[in-house]
C-alpha cells in the first residue's frame, strides 16, 4: 500500500492524543488545592479513543430525532470483482454507492407507497478481518408520510421489498454513474478497461454473478440497529480491545469469523495473527478521506426534516437504553460557556456527578491554566520524503 499524507496525519494524531503535544489545562479545589491534568483529545476520525464518545454522540443525537416506528436493516455491498476500481476511485465509487440507493430505495416509497420514507446510510470500507469490503448500511424506515394527506403511514407485516428488486435496481443505478465517470474520462481502470467497449464487457460478463444485500426484519426500536451501522462513523475500524497479543513484530486481533458460523447463528469470533506490516497495511487502507462525509440522509430523514419529525407528529421519543459516553472536552477554538455546560450535562449524565470534582471536598474544581499544543503538521512534501525513502 501507498502511504499518503492521510495515512501519516491519523497515525501521529492517534499518537498524540491526549498527550502533552495536545496540551493540557489544569484544574484545582480551592479548599484543598489539589490538581488534576485534562489533556486535550485529537479528535480524528480514525482515533478509537475519540471516535467511541463522538460515534455514542451521533447515535444519541439521531434516536432522538428519527420517527419511533419500526426500522429495517438493510446492508448492500460492493462485489469482490468490482474493488480493484473502488480502491483506484474511492471517492467516486463511493459517492456512486450512496447515489444510488438514495434514488432506488426512497424512489421505492415515492412510486409504490406514494409516501416519503426515511433512509440513513453509512459507508463501512473493512471486513471484520480489516481486509478491503466497501459495503453500506442502511437504517430504513418500515413507512413514512403520505404524500398528499401528510399522514403518517406504517407498511403492514413484516415485508420491506425483494432481495432480487434491490440487487437489480441498485446494481442497475451503480453501474449507470461509473459508465458515467468513464465517459468522462474520470474513472481510473486498469489498462485492459481504457475502452468503453471493454468496460461494458466487463460489467456484463460480470454480472451474472451474485449482487449480495441483506434485509433484515424490523425492529420497533431502532436504537439497536443505529448503535451498530454507526459503530465505525467516527472512529477506527478495530477496537483497541480486540486486540489480544503484541509480540516478536506480531500483532494478534480477534475478529467475527462468518464463514465458519452457521447461518442464523451469532457470529463465532477467531483470532488472526499478521506480521505488523501487514497488519498495518490492511488497517491503514481504511482511513477516510478528509472532508469525504460517511454518513447521508434521504427523504424525511434529511437534516433540515429529521429534527422536526418528532414535534410535529407528537410522537413520544425513543428510549435510550445504553449510557452515553460524554464527548471529549471541547477544543481551544470551542471554548464558550455554551460548549462547556454541553459537555457538564453530558458527563455528568454518564457518570453521575461534575465532571471537575474533588473527591476530597465535594466541590467542582476550577480551571487555573492552560498549556496550548504543540502540533506537528504533517506536510505533502514531507510524506512524500517518507513514501520515496520507505
Amino acid at each position: 500500500m501507498i502511504l499518503t499524507e492521510k495515512h501519516f496525519t491519523a497515525a501521529l494524531k492517534i499518537q498524540q492524543c491526549r498527550t502533552l503535544a495536545m496540551g493540557y489545562a489544569t484544574y484545582a479545589c480551592e479548599e484543598c488545592g489539589e490538581q488534576h491534568y485534562m489533556y486535550r483529545s485529537c479528535g480524528h476520525r480514525f482515533c478509537p479513543t475519540c471516535g467511541t464518545a463522538a460515534t455514542s454522540r451521533w447515535a444519541d443525537n439521531i434516536l432522538h430525532n428519527v420517527l419511533n416506528i419500526k426500522h429495517h436493516h438493510v446492508v448492500v455491498t460492493l462485489p469482490a470483482w468490482l474493488r480493484d476500481i473502488a480502491r483506484r476511485n474511492e471517492r467516486d465509487v463511493y459517492d456512486a454507492m450512496f447515489s444510488a440507493v438514495g434514488e432506488v430505495i426512497p424512489g421505492w416509497f415515492r412510486y409504490k407507497h406514494q409516501m416519503e420514507g426515511g433512509m440513513i446510510a453509512v459507508l463501512h470500507t473493512a471486513g471484520s478481518d480489516l481486509k478491503y469490503h466497501p459495503h453500506l448500511h442502511l437504517v430504513v424506515t418500515g413507512g413514512g408520510i403520505k404524500q398528499e394527506s401528510k399522514e403518517l403511514k406504517l407498511l403492514e407485516g413484516e415485508y420491506l421489498f425483494r432481495h432480487e428488486w434491490l440487487k437489480k435496481r441498485f446494481r442497475w443505478a451503480f453501474q449507470q454513474r461509473i459508465i458515467a465517470l468513464h465517459t468522462q474520462r474520470q474513472l481510473k481502470t486498469p489498462k485492459r478497461l481504457a475502452d468503453r467497449v471493454d468496460l461494458l464487457r466487463f460489467l456484463k460478463v460480470h454480472n451474472e454473478q451474485d449482487w449480495v444485500v441483506s434485509i433484515q426484519e424490523p425492529l420497533q426500536n431502532a436504537e439497536s440497529i443505529v448503535r451498530y451501522v454507526g459503530r465505525y462513523t467516527k472512529r477506527a475500524c478495530l477496537s483497541e480491545h480486540k486486540i489480544e497479543e503484541v509480540k516478536d513484530g506480531h500483532i494478534t486481533f480477534r475478529y467475527n469469523d462468518y464463514r465458519n458460523t452457521p447461518k442464523g447463528q451469532k457470529p463465532k469470533e477467531a483470532l488472526l495473527r499478521l506480521h505488523y506490516a501487514p497488519f498495518f497495511d490492511r488497517l491503514l487502507q481504511h482511513v477516510p478521506e478528509k472532508g469525504f462525509v460517511q454518513v447521508r440522509y434521504y427523504g424525511c430523514y434529511t437534516i433540515s426534516k429529521m429534527k422536526s419529525l418528532a414535534e410535529v407528529w407528537k410522537l413520544p421519543k425513543v428510549s435510550l437504553e445504553t449510557p452515553v459516553e460524554p464527548p471529549p472536552p471541547p477544543q481551544q477554538e470551542e471554548w464558550n460557556e455554551e460548549a462547556w455546560e454541553q459537555y457538564k450535562a453530558d458527563y455528568k449524565k454518564a457518570h453521575g456527578h461534575h465532571p471537575y470534582w474533588c473527591e476530597h471536598c465535594h466541590r467542582p474544581l476550577i480551571r487555573t491554566a492552560f498549556v496550548p499544543p504543540i502540533y506537528w503538521k504533517v506536510k505533502k512534501v514531507q510524506a512524500a520524503a517518507i513514501c520515496d525513502s520507505s
